[in-house]
């Protein structure tokens, strides 16, 4: 379904009884709980290796190492402990060998995280531990992805009560980090792992989280043996392919700083440049 989207393949959603459509793809947009599920459901997927380095750039790796096996994955559950709310929703509980992990996600635009739902969130989760209706495990994470107005990292826990229940760790985060992350995950990882960050670089890029990660001339030259792209092209062009070859492998001059990426992409955009034989 992800594929079919990302490529403008899974129609228009319509209302009954209106004129209005919305492509599946601005639907996605518009929904965090279609980036919660497209993210945090593969988890599962993944080797004990990557989940580690996912989790570690989530909560700290010192603290994913301590949570142990991943046990069971819940989405939006209801939390009904606590008192006059009928039930708080987080996006995402995971149980783990040795600790629970509370998600609230925020997709890149929209609302701001804030501290009344963290808490409400965490003394419903409280609540139902003192119910019975859960069994209390002795360290809980939260983990607040996305639209932080604090500083990512840990945060300090003097505004929540666990009532003596378990050790409480707080944790923020934002969506460019992971979405950096993926090209070096990528690089180093078997192939359905590859899969799984492969699903997630295409909602990213849905939600606008494409990061352009600046590469020299060296590291391009050693990746186009290993593509699809055919620089064939260039034999049309006045320097032969003997210079060519020397003239990519170049050292910049030392005196003048070296052109990245998004400058090149920021020039060949104000210079389009039309090459008929690549038609």
């Amino acid at each position: 379904m992800l594929t079919a989207i990302a490529s403008n393949k899974a129609g228009r959603v319509r209302f009954e009884g209106s004129e209005l459509s919305f492509s599946w793809r601005e639907v996605f947009r518009r929904s965090e709980d279609l980036l919660t599920a497209a993210f945090f459901s593969r988890l599962r997927y993944l080797s004990d290796a990557s989940l580690a380095r996912v989790l570690g750039l989530l909560i700290g790796q010192e603290a994913a190492d301590r949570l142990g096996a991943l046990d069971e994955i819940e989405f939006w559950p209801h939390l009904v402990g606590l008192e006059q709310r009928s039930w708080v929703e987080p996006d995402v509980l995971l149980h783990f060998e040795n600790a629970t992990l509370i998600v609230e996600v925020k997709p890149p635009f929209g609302g701001d995280q804030g501290l009344a739902q963290w808490q409400a969130e965490i003394h419903a989760f409280v609540a139902e531990c003192l119910g019975d209706k859960r069994t209390a495990p002795e360290t809980l994470h939260f983990l607040a992805l996305g639209r932080n107005k604090r500083s990512h990292g840990e945060q300090p826990t003097s505004e929540f009560d666990t009532k003596g229940c378990f050790e409480l760790f707080v944790h923020t985060r934002e969506w460019d980090p992971v979405a950096m992350a993926l090209s070096e995950w990528m690089d180093d990882c078997p192939r359905t792992d590859a899969a799984v960050f492969n699903d997630w670089q295409t909602a990213f890029e849905l939600f606008d989280l494409h990061v352009e990660v600046e590469r020299n001339w060296k590291e391009l030259v050693a990746w186009l043996p290993r593509s699809r792209l055919s620089l064939s092209a260039l034999a049309a062009w006045s320097l032969p392919k003997s210079q060519l070859s020397a003239a990519l492998t170049m050292e910049p001059v030392t005196n003048k700083t070296p052109l990245s990426w998004r400058t090149l992409l920021g020039f060949a955009r104000a210079h389009p440049l039309e090459l008929t034989t690549w038609k």
